[in-house]
Parts: C-alpha cells; structure tokens; sequence
C-alpha cells in the first residue's frame, strides 16, 4: 500500500493516512470494508450492540489530529505512539487519547480532548458509510468544573467538507447526548471523512470528554 501524509488539515481535503507499517496499516485497510463486512466483523466480536457500526473512541490509532493555528501558521499534526495521539513540545494535558472520568458524579469513558485559545483541536476519521447516523455524547469532567468558568466550548461536525452541526457547549455537569443525520448532504454517495473541530471562545483550562457512535 502506498502511504501519504496530508499536511492540509482542511475538512474537505483530507487523505488516507497510514503512519506506521504493520499493525496501523492493517487498521486502515479495515475501513475501506464495505459497510456491511465491517459491521459483521464488530459484531461477531460482541463488543458493540447491533445497531452500532463502530464507536470513534476505539479508533484513535487511525484518526488523524491536528492544531489548526491562525494567521496562515503551519498546522501541527498529531503522531499516535501506541496509547494516545501526541503533539510534539506540548505537554500531556494536550494530547487526545480515550479516558475514564466522573461526569455529575457516574463514570463516563470516551476521547479527551482540551482546547487551546485561538487554535482548533481537529479529529479526522476516515471511511464512514454514506447515511449513516452519528450518537455524540458529551460532557465537562467534574475535575474541570471545581471554579467557575464563563468559556463556551464550541464541537463542530463535519460530513466531508460540509458543517452539519455545532454544538454549544457550556461550563456546567451533565453527560449529554445528540444523534446527528450524516446522510443529510444528498450528494455524498460514497465513504466520506467525518471531522470533529473544538474550540473555546476563552483562555481557559476547561477540557472535554466525548465520545460517537456511527449508527446502520
């Protein structure tokens, strides 16, 4: 298999990414299995219920994450090292890897995600089914939400290049959900890339935890 790197972050231009040989390469490939094949596989493993196809926190070694900075700055892309999705010179705190937290006091696990002031956090998947529904779920760790805070969170959902979505998302406990159309763009016939951006309207140290489901 021929390998590239997409050093364009935008949402309608992204391309398969396969960053190491061996076991990641063979990931990949597992998303261009037509919807059907794939579906069957998960669940003849039993780790998803039926209507699931596939749940995004169990696929962050073959997402793509970049920091989208302004003013025309180079993007700085994101490298999976086997447990979490890194950025070089920036701290453990801004990584995204999946994650357990107490959200309004119950356990909730899914991908933590930090935002940074003036950037966007970018998560790119690769290979979703045309029609396909999304279940997005959501929340503030309680750890996050110890001192006031007056910062929004703004997720934004991406089917190819298109914003089908953007969610507010605001300082206070609850683990919420949403399901999302993504066969809401007629024209999208064939596998397309979902991007999920974060950003924070100010400098403050809020992070979020989140996870979604591609529904048959």
């Amino acid at each position: 298999m021929k390998t590239s790197i997409s050093r364009s972050v935008k949402p309608e231009t992204g391309r398969m990414i396969c960053r190491h040989a061996g076991v990641l390469c063979a990931m990949a490939v597992l998303f261009m299995i037509p919807k059907t094949v794939w579906a069957q596989a998960v669940a003849d493993e039993g780790a998803l219920p039926v209507n699931v196809a596939m749940r995004l926190s169990d696929h962050l070694s073959v997402a793509e994450s970049a920091i989208v900075r302004m003013g025309g700055a180079s993007d700085i892309e994101g490298k999976w090292n086997g447990a979490a999705i890194v950025f070089e010179d920036l701290s453990p705190a801004f990584f995204v890897e999946k994650k357990t937290y107490r959200i309004d006091t119950k356990k909730q696990t899914g991908i933590y995600f930090c935002p940074l002031i003036n950037k966007t956090r970018r998560l790119r998947f690769y290979q979703v089914p045309p029609g396909s529904k999304l279940r997005i779920s959501y929340g503030i760790p309680d750890p996050a939400l110890t001192r006031p805070s007056e910062a929004t969170l703004y997720l934004r959902v991406y089917a190819g290049k298109y914003e089908i979505r953007r969610i507010l998302i605001s300082p206070e406990k609850g683990w919420k959900t949403q399901v999302i159309d993504l066969g809401v763009v007629p024209f999208l016939k064939k596998n397309f890339i979902l991007t999920i951006d974060l950003t924070i309207d100010l400098n403050d140290r809020l992070y979020l935890l989140w996870d979604a489901e591609i529904l048959r």
